[in-house]
């Protein structure tokens, strides 16, 4: 999609809009969200600082040490409420689209 591809969490409003203006002129919308790991706060590049180890990444850490996998699934725990926000988020822009008519927008409560 031409327009403002990019890692940005604060564009998303951006993108909303560019998806409207394609959709109005012919275009077939796809897209895809990278979630950041339930334990990451955005914005994250998914990407080391030039300081840091790929290991100490927060978003790409691979062993789990402290359960959060059960605290993930547990409703009611600071891991699963944090997790439910950050959908959330996502789910008020898939709802925008949807509310636009625009095919394929899912916004299942």
């Amino acid at each position: 999609m031409p327009g403002p591809a990019t890692g940005r969490s604060g564009a998303r409003p951006e993108i909303i809009a560019e998806v409207k203006r394609q959709y109005e002129n012919g275009s077939i919308i796809t897209l895809c969200w990278h979630a950041v790991a339930a334990t990451a706060d955005e914005p994250v590049t998914f990407r080391p600082m030039p300081e840091q180890q790929r290991t100490n990444l927060p978003a790409c850490r691979a062993n789990d040490r402290r359960n959060n996998g059960t605290k993930l699934i547990t409703p009611g725990t600071g891991l699963y409420n944090h997790w439910c926000a950050q959908v959330d988020v996502i789910a008020s822009y898939l709802k925008t689209i949807a509310a636009a008519h625009i095919p394929g927008a899912v916004a299942a409560p």
